[in-house]
């Protein structure tokens, strides 16, 4: 019977330590697939921007063959360092080659507006890249001193000075530093790039708290609008702005609204004044990530007792100039500062030319890989800092796919295909994005190792306890048994 109970005693020892102990490892252990981290940490050298150029001359003689197409490219790359870890690469692709019989024709209209939709109609750039059209010093098309146009596709008109004499180097060599001027005026500079990620968050140290504070929506203080003086100020404050559809200052993705505001006869006429106390010309301001507001003044007769509704005639056309450029500036397109000489063609009802689209475009695409990096490596690292937190396998598919569309987008930035390439980036930030905030990874973020053994202590002491005496117990009995023995001579 004893050696009986010390068998059941060894028999439920081996089963607790060969199976529950690495069984109840193997559960409470917390899931996490793989990253690709090295991956991600070669992310943090970025970024090349490209942008093509086509060069074409109208009646200048780039050879001495009359008639005679002549293609050369020219190839420029240049860095511009941002910072100690982040710099940009550019790479200018200029293409030369004589107008043909069609351009040359449509560079003889009597309006460079004419001129521009005619060869925007002959062939039309693909996005992202810029045409150039040399026109003589004698040509019609430009005002006098009016050197460039831009019009409101991807071409511009360079008026050609005098001067220029020689062979085809000599002549490319003395376009080119225009042609960039002319291709940095409708594409991006360093600025523009910069403006673009001013606010991206930097890559640092993370922790938990951190990486609450991040996942915790932020509300923004409310919108205040200033009339006439400081000390007699009007403050809109309606119920209705709040309640607007998609006013949700929390959301990362709100909807723009445009409040067309008409005072009340006693309040009429109200006026926007700036710091300086002057009126603004269209009496109208904007609130980043809200919308825009403008005040209509209705110059009619008060009278006493007005019967609603009251008819107001408004010029619509006059407000949606307002609300068109209010647009602009919400959606980031940047004013564009021209060199002495040029003439920029307004975009008109489109609201956007071609090229300001595509300067949008490269602001965009860099912003948004950017931000996807900045949004993987704190990831990673944070990963790597925090054992105890679930990567679950939609997370794990999530950071693949940003990775692989971050790469994506940078090689079309690199092949200059600008429309693929913001689209790979959209995809990026989105995945990174969805990967970030995704509320399983808070599973067991704030469940320390105490709570842990507050949990697991009762449920295993109780049969530790009488295994451990009982293995206590057969080993005494076995040192006792091995002294007790009689010595062999």
């Amino acid at each position: 019977e004893k050696r009986r109970g010390q068998n059941a005693a060894l028999s439920i020892a081996a089963v607790a330590i060969v199976i529950g102990i690495p069984l109840w490892w193997k559960t409470t252990e917390t899931y996490r697939a793989g990253l690709p981290y090295s991956q991600i940490s070669q992310l943090d050298s970025l970024q090349v921007l490209s942008v093509g150029a086509g060069l074409r001359a109208g009646r200048i003689p780039l050879s001495s063959e009359p008639g005679c197409f002549v293609f050369e490219t020219y190839s420029k790359p240049s860095i511009s360092q941002l910072d100690r870890k982040t710099s940009l690469k550019y790479h200018y692709e200029i293409k030369y080659r004589t107008a043909t019989v069609m351009e040359e024709d449509a560079l003889e209209l009597p309006t460079a507006k004419e001129a521009d939709l005619s060869l925007f109609q002959l062939s039309e750039s693909p996005c992202g890249s810029v045409v150039v059209y040399v026109i003589p010093e004698s040509s019609p098309l430009l005002p006098e001193g009016i050197n460039v146009y831009v019009g409101q596709r991807r071409t511009a008109l360079l008026r050609a000075r005098p001067g220029r004499a020689g062979g085809l180097p000599e002549v490319l060599q003395a376009l080119s530093p225009e042609v960039e001027r002319v291709v940095q005026t409708m594409s991006f500079t360093d600025a523009d790039i910069k403006a673009a990620l001013s606010d991206r968050v930097p890559i640092g140290r993370l922790s938990r708290e951190s990486l609450a504070d991040r996942m915790r929506a932020f509300k923004s203080s409310p919108g205040r609008g200033l009339f006439k003086r400081l000390s007699s100020m009007y403050i809109i404050c309606s119920p209705s702005f709040s309640s607007s559809p998609g006013s949700n200052a929390a959301s990362s993705y709100p909807v723009l609204n445009f409040l067309l505001y008409v005072p009340d006869p006693p309040h009429s006429p109200l006026y926007i004044r700036d710091r300086s106390g002057r009126e603004v010309p269209t009496n109208a301001f904007h609130s980043p990530r809200w919308g825009g507001i403008m005040v209509y003044n209705v110059r009619e007769q008060q009278v006493e007792e007005p019967q609603f509704p009251v008819h107001v005639d408004i010029d619509m056309v006059r407000v949606m100039g307002v609300f068109l450029a209010q647009l602009r500036l919400l959606l980031g397109v940047q004013q564009v500062h021209a060199p002495p000489g040029y003439l920029l063609q307004s975009p008109g009802n489109k609201g956007l030319t071609d090229w300001e689209l595509d300067r949008l475009l490269w602001a965009r695409a860099v912003e948004n890989i950017a931000t996807a990096t900045t949004t993987l490596t704190s990831l990673a690292q944070l990963l790597d800092e925090i054992g105890n937190i679930v990567i679950d396998d939609h997370i794990a598919e999530q950071v693949y796919g940003a990775v692989s569309s971050l790469q994506l987008a940078v090689a079309e930035l690199e092949a200059g295909n600008l429309a693929f390439a913001f689209q790979s980036s959209k995809e990026a930030i989105l995945s990174s994005e969805r990967a970030f905030f995704d509320p399983s990874l808070l599973h067991l973020l704030y469940f320390p190792d105490d709570q842990k053994f507050a949990i697991y202590i009762p449920l295993f002491l109780p049969m530790s306890v009488p295994i451990l005496l009982s293995l206590l117990k057969i080993g005494k009995e076995y040192r006792q048994s091995r002294a007790q023995r009689p010595k062999r001579d």
